[in-house]
This record gives C-alpha cells, structure tokens and sequence, in this order.
C-alpha cells in the first residue's frame, strides 16, 4: 500500500479500499495489535518542534520560566538549551554576556543560568540585605596600610561632616574614593571594609593643587592646578599607581575638562574637544591626531557642549575604547540630537556608530493638548552592568499642558545606551515602579537633578528643590524602572502597568525609602552589581545584596538602619577643599548654577520672570563686579550701580545653539558677555513656524529685553549703561532688526548691533527716539555668499530700511557709511562665516568683535577678510545658491 504523494482524502480512501480487502481474522488481528498498543499513535513533542517556534513561545515566558522549562525533562532541557534557543536567550535578556567570555551565543547556556538566577534571587525574590553604615572618618596616615572600617565607632573626634558644601568623591567597583583634605584623599573599599589613604602634601608644597577626579583599581586620577601660575585653569593631571605608589604627570595643550579611567587607562579630554589616551606603561595619544572620516560631525550637523566628548572602554581587550560626541542639526532643533560613537584600536578610530535621541512630537489630542517642551541632554558615560552595556547620555523630556507651566507637568526619562561587546545602541524608557502618592516627580522648574545612577534595569534619580520652592536645603529621590525590563513578559507599556507595578518589584538593591526618610541633603549615590552606596554630609550608607560575591559582609544591624545610623557619634564640622574651575558637560543645558568661563571668569546662569515670560540669561564679568544679592563668591558691587565695563548682549538663532554654546562668554574688548534664551517652546525669537520670518510675539519678547537690560541685570551685575551692544544670531537678528531696534534703541545711547546670518526691516514704527539714537548707533550686517534663499531677499530691504530712516534723521551718506556697515563675501552657507559650519563660524564672529564694531578696529573678520563695506550704494549684496553649511 503506496500512501507517498497522495492528499489526505486520497489517502483515507486508498485505506478503507485496504480494510475492506482483510477478512475477518485479519480485522480482528489488526484490533488486537492495537488494544496492546503494539501500534502506537505518536505527535510531535516539544523537542520536536524547530527553534523557531522555541523561541517564539520564549517571547510569553518570564525569567523563572525559561529555566523551569529547561528543567522538565532531557527531552525539554535538549529543546530548551538548543544552540539556537540558547542564542535567542542571551541576546533577549543579557546582552554582551557570551562576547564577555569569547564564547559563542550556541554555548552560552551555563552563562545564562547563572545569571539568570542571580537576577532572579537580586531582584524578582529579594532576601533582606545587609547596610553597613559608617560616618566620614579620615583613619591613619600610611599611604599603603589598611584599616578595618568597622571599628570608625570608637573615634569620636576624627569623624567628619561637610554640611552643605560639595565635595570630592570618586567610585568604582566597590572603592570609594573622597577628598576630606587638600593634602590627601582617603580610598575606602567597601567590599573588604578597609580603608586607606593616598598623601600628596608634598606636591601642595610645590605649588601644584590637587583635586580628585577618578579612581581605578590600579589607578587615582587628579587635576593638578599650578598655584604659582596666577590661574586656577587646570592644564596637568597627575596619576597615583595604588599597587607600587609610584606618581605620573600628563601636561595638556589646554584646559582640562573630563576624564575617564580603567583599570591602568585614562582618557582626558579639554575644554576645547581634544582627547588624549594614556595607559601606565604606555605613552600618550593625542587621539587629535589621529581624527578621520570616522571622528567628522554627521552631515548638516553642529556639536554640542564645546565639542567636548565622553568615553567609554572595553572591558576585555586592552587598547580599545570608544569616544562619544552629541550634535544637534541644522536648522537647529532642540528636540533632536544626533550621538556619534568611535571606537579606537591601538589610539586610531576603526568603526563608527550613530544614533538619534529625539522628543516626542506635538500631541494634539483634544483632551491632553500638549506642548513641545523641553527636551534637556547631558553626555554621562556610565557602566550599567558587567556584560558590556555603558550609559552614554540622558534626556529628560517635559510636555506641558497648553498655557500651563506647573511642576506637574508630564516628565519622562530616556537613556541612550551602547554595548560596546555587541557595539550596538540601546534606547530605554524609564517609569516609576512603585506608585508614591506623596510625591510627583518634578520637572526642573521645579526641582534640578544633581545626581543620576543606573544599574541593569533600575534608575536612581537624587533631586534637589529649587530655592524658590524649598528654601531648606532638603534631597528627594526617585526610583525607575525601565520599560523593556527582564521582569516583564513584553516590552509594552500595557505590560509594564499590568505586571509590574501590582507585583511592586521594588529590587533589593535600593535604598529609596532611605532617601526619603533622611533629613538634609544627598550629595551622591552609586550603584553596581554589588552595592549601593549613599554618600550624605556627615555619613555613608551601604545596601549590599546578600548574595553578592567578593564582599565582606557586616554584621547584621539591629532594627531600622537609619536608627542606627544616627546612633553614630557625632561627627566634627569640616570645610571641604574646594575643586578648581572645572567644565561641566552638562553645564549648557542645565538652567541655574554658577560656572567659569573659558577666561576665568564668573558665569551666573538665573531665569526671572518678565511680563509672564520666563527669561533665562547668562552673564559673565569678574566675581567682584556681581552684587551680593547675585549670591556670587567673591561679589562686591551694590545693587543698581555703574561699573566700568560694558556689556555685549547675544540673541540666539533658533533652537538656542548660540545660547548654549554661549560664543561671546567672559569678557571681550571690556565687554562683559551677556546672552539671553527665547522665552518659547521652540527656542524662537518672536516665536513663529519652521523657517518662518513672521515673528507673532517679536514685539513681546524685545520688551522683555529691554526690561531685562534696564531693571534686572543692574541688580546682578555693575555695568556702564552707556556702553552696552548687541549681537543677533539668524532668528536673534530678526528680532532685534524688527522689533527691537525700531522700539528701544532710544534707550541706549552710542550702542551698537551685529547682526549676524539674518536682518528684517522694522515690523513696528520707529520710536521717536529709537529713531534719533540711528545718528550714534553703530550697524553691522554680516552674511555669507550662500545665506539661506529665505534670507536673501530680506537682508536688502533691512539695509535699505535703516539706511532711509538714518537720512531722515539728516544724516549725510558719509556718515551713514561710516556707522552701517554690511558684507557676504565668506564662501560658505548660513553662519558658516569661517566657511566651515554654523558653530565654529559664529565662534569667529563672536572672536572678531571688537575688529568689526569698536571704535579702531581693524575690521577684520578673523585674520583674513575687511568686511566694513559701506552700506550706501551696496545695499544689495550678490548673493549664490542658499545652503546650510
């Protein structure tokens, strides 16, 4: 009987023709073969299915069932710990584990079990864990002895609290390195609980001031401030071998801005973007030096934060790291930005990775009509777990309810990751995974993050209220979860509500309700697959997993930890050395806060409100010539008084690049740089649509301005309010030639404008004034040959307006071409003045200043090109072919 090719009703009528042909005995016999199961019907089993299926079924399981199937049966455990099942596994949930180990994803089924249980144990089935709590006590001075930190109990007058002054703490892999001194720093390993110290009075005695940067292992990496120089810009970093207390020094190019270390490797980077491998042993790369194709700014993009990168290395091959840099493009938005990944072999980029990180659009629903906010992004180069996964930035999304800018707005984290084994990006979405009724989380209107850890799926975000909100110095904490965590069955959101947050998966590892327990202020936290560490004031706070390995556990506690806590003795007031200026990567994006800039001098970020609008500004001048109620070390001006120097304030272009990068910082040809951020969702001066010159809110925003300048800068900052100019970027000298100058410049006698990449004739009449003040005011009008086309028919009818309204005020054509002034002849696109791209460009312009506005200037634009061309018979400038860069 031939069954092969037949269909199944093909098949059933060829059998019954072959029983009807048996005889009785033969049916009887095929019954009997059948009763005792000498026949038997079979299907397809698990181990029977294809991979495919396997891992499919694996999408619906959670953690614990995945190794509960494996262990069923052989049948089930051959299915389950199939090469190709075990491969889905480990990509699906650890990531980067098998390339740790140089294994194949096939081999990896003792890896994942592992830690697949120690997840599980860490975080699903959480025991209680072990605190060890300890105050700041400074120990012994040998340099390489080790003392036992449980006994800090019996040493009542060597404890330390630093109250509310910041200082100095480093940590990895369980060292927590701090800075009480400037003579020494103190290294605490909390896995042995020991602790040691690292001297370095001699160098102090030098002249060369230390201040901690990172800690390693092998490594203790330090600024070094050369104190007989007269500067306190850091242009050396100096390095402690811990094993053999040997000493390195690495002398910069120019001043010193991060560093990131490893084991026995360093990456250092400047304020001004250059980068430098060091290893001990090895020599030093200049990674400058060695910039490609692979290291350029993404096509039609600018960089953020001064072009300063972060870096992160490879934890298994030596030599290799990879360097991180964030762009924003052009036409700039706020909301998008583009993050550039390098990896470098041996110092030489090899490969290069790219990603975006954007806010969500416009919702128009009608009943949550949100509004773009504030998309805020900072470069933190973090490790997140043991098998290849760093942090390289963090972005925090604000949409507010139309017309409301309450701190209950709706705020959202994201994390832009890399697996620098796989070298592939992650994006993670963060939401709280208890639900606190006591608390919101705040937005940074309300409140400033200080303070951000991740670690596997769980973010710890320390806040701090503004002093507009709190006045006591106070920390809250929040705990997230993020979205596409192990624990939930699929990476939704429907998932994360349903599953997660009734089963309150609040890990082991935390220390949230400690946080908000505590009174006074966190200054740091920290977190990785062992500890958490809280670091207050007056005292630390260790939560370690009790199954954790290599860790020295103490004794258990009595009752609540804190109580314990606070049955410390007292500790003694200390004033903690402060660090040297030093640039903070996310000082640009961050609104509030009192900085350096690039000349020493004192930049005070605050936000006022004006008429109902928010305006932020920056103003950098000399500590002395800030008033005391700035709240500036060093201010010693009155309120409301007149100080030598003048000001030169800059208007942004849209999207606010020129705001952050802050081009005309310190103070230039004794003016002090002021700079100014559009009160509008979109970062637009007069507010307006996509490449839009319509500026609907152009009136409204210069009078915030004005008052800015009149009323509330003389009570931060002494300034001679008879020597202040302005600087507008593209949309900042829309605003200013069409609503600003026509209406306030009577305010402002023998001033002076640049207007940069744009010009728009007056959109309102001119003030009497405003109108008179044309005879002493000076005007400059610099474009480039490839201006935007939307650009170019404006920039002549700007300069024809206020050549008109200067002979109506009986002006002659001399004095007009001495006063108004205009030039294109840069061979590059919008703002690319120095024929190369918008950021730089705009630098140079900023740079050239003085030579173009000022009295004796030799009106040059850089080194290289005259740009005071009369504007009296060159009102119509020869434009080419509109481009962006």
């Amino acid at each position: 009987m031939d069954l092969q090719g037949l269909d199944t009703h093909q098949r059933q009528l060829v059998i019954d023709g072959f029983l009807d042909s048996l005889s009785s005995w033969d049916l009887i016999y095929l019954r009997r073969r059948m009763h005792v199961h000498e026949s038997r019907i079979k299907l397809a089993s698990l181990e029977d299915l294809p991979a495919e299926i396997i891992i499919y079924i694996s999408q619906f399981l959670e953690l614990e069932d995945q190794l509960a199937c494996a262990n069923v049966c052989r049948s089930w455990r051959a299915a389950w710990t199939f090469g190709a099942v075990t491969a889905s596994l480990c990509c699906r949930y650890f990531s980067g584990l098998t390339e740790k180990y140089n294994l194949p994803h096939s081999q990896g089924q003792a890896l994942f079990s592992e830690y697949a249980r120690l997840y599980i144990d860490k975080y699903l089935r959480p025991r209680p864990n072990a605190y060890f709590s300890s105050r700041w006590f400074v120990g012994g001075n040998e340099a390489l002895s080790f003392e036992d930190m449980r006994e800090d109990v019996c040493h009542r007058t060597e404890c330390l609290d630093f109250g509310l002054r910041t200082f100095q703490v480093c940590y990895d892999d369980g060292l927590l390195a701090w800075q009480p001194d400037e003579a020494f720093v103190v290294v605490s390993d909390l896995k042995t609980l020991t602790r040691s110290r690292c001297s370095f009075g001699a160098s102090l005695v030098a002249g060369h001031k230390l201040d901690l940067q990172a800690v390693t292992r092998k490594l203790i990496v330090f600024s070094s401030i050369d104190l007989s120089a007269g500067s306190q810009a850091c242009r050396e970093i100096q390095i402690w071998n811990r094993n053999s207390d040997e000493w390195r020094r690495l002398s910069l190019p120019g001043r010193f801005a991060k560093c990131y270390a490893q084991d026995g490797a360093v990456v250092v980077v400047t304020s001004s973007g250059d980068a430098f491998y060091w290893s001990w042993g090895g020599s030093t790369v200049d990674l400058q030096a060695t910039a490609s194709a692979l290291t350029a700014p993404p096509s039609e993009c600018v960089p953020c934060l001064s072009k300063v990168p972060g870096a992160v290395f490879h934890p298994t091959e030596d030599g290799v790291f990879f360097l991180i840099w964030v762009y924003k493009p052009v036409p700039l938005d706020d909301r998008v930005h583009v993050i550039v990944v390098a990896k470098y072999k041996q110092g030489k980029p090899v490969q290069r990775y790219e990603t975006t990180v954007a806010n969500p659009a416009r919702n128009s629903g009608l009943v949550h009509p949100y509004s773009d906010g504030i998309l805020r992004f900072s470069l933190r180069c973090q490790k997140m777990n043991n098998h290849g996964l760093y942090m390289l930035g963090v972005g925090q999304s604000c949409l507010h309810y139309h017309g409301n800018k309450s701190p209950l707005a709706v705020s959202e984290w994201k994390l832009v990751c890399f697996n620098v084994l796989t070298e592939t990006f992650v994006h993670r979405a963060y939401e709280k995974c208890l639900i606190s009724p006591k608390y919101h989380r705040p937005t940074w209107d309300w409140a400033e993050w200080h303070q951000i850890q991740a670690w596997d799926d769980y973010l710890v975000v320390l806040w701090q209220p503004r002093s507009h909100v709190i006045h006591e110095p106070c920390t809250f904490s929040e705990l997230l979860l993020a979205t596409d965590n192990v624990a939930c069955v699929a990476s939704s959101q429907q998932a994360f509500g349903d599953t997660i947050r009734p089963r309150q998966l609040e890990p082991a590892l935390t220390i949230d309700s400690f946080h908000q327990r505590r009174a006074g202020i966190a200054n740091h936290v920290f977190m990785d697959d062992d500890l958490i560490v809280y670091a207050a004031p007056d005292s630390i706070l260790v939560s370690t997993f009790r199954g954790a390995k290599n860790v020295a556990l103490p004794p258990p506690m009595d009752g609540n930890p804190m109580a314990s806590l606070a049955s410390l003795p007292a500790p003694t007031r200390a004033e903690p050395p402060q660090p040297g200026p030093a640039w903070d990567c996310e000082a640009a994006q961050e609104p509030g806060g009192i900085s350096e800039a690039n000349d020493g001098f004192t930049i005070l970020d605050m936000t006022v409100n004006i008429g109902r609008l928010p305006i932020r500004f920056r103003v950098s001048a000399p500590a002395d010539q800030f008033t005391q109620k700035s709240g500036v070390p060093g201010a010693q001006a009155a309120p409301n008084t007149d100080g030598n120097m003048g000001i030169n304030v800059l208007l942004h272009g849209d999207g606010g690049q020129s705001f952050f990068a802050y081009p005309n910082q310190g103070v230039k040809a004794n003016l002090m740089g002021v700079a100014v951020l559009a009160p509008d969702e979109d970062l637009k001066w007069g507010s307006g649509d996509r490449n839009g010159v319509t500026r609907p809110n152009g009136a409204a925003h210069s009078a915030a301005v004005n008052e800015l300048i009149q009323n509330v800068l003389p009570q931060v900052v002494a300034f001679n309010r008879s020597n202040v100019f302005f600087t507008g970027v593209s949309g900042g000298s829309l605003t200013l030639s069409g609503f600003f100058m026509p209406a306030f410049m009577g305010n402002y006698p023998n001033a002076g404008v640049l207007l940069s990449c744009g010009a728009l004739e007056p959109q309102v009449r001119f003030d009497p004034q405003a109108a008179a003040a044309l005879a002493n005011t000076r005007i400059h009008l610099q474009s480039t040959f490839n201006e935007l086309d939307f650009l170019q028919p404006l920039i002549p009818a700007s300069l024809a307006a206020y050549e008109r309204e200067a002979r109506n005020q009986g002006l002659s054509d001399n004095q007009i071409g001495a006063l108004q002034t205009v030039d294109n002849t840069p061979r590059g696109g919008h703002c690319a003045f120095d024929e190369q791209n918008f950021g730089s460009g705009v630098q140079l312009m900023a740079d050239s200043f003085a030579n173009i506005m000022l009295d004796g200037g030799n009106g040059l634009l850089g080194n290289a090109v005259n740009v005071l061309t009369p504007v009296v018979g060159n009102e119509n400038p020869d434009f080419g072919k509109g481009s962006r860069r």
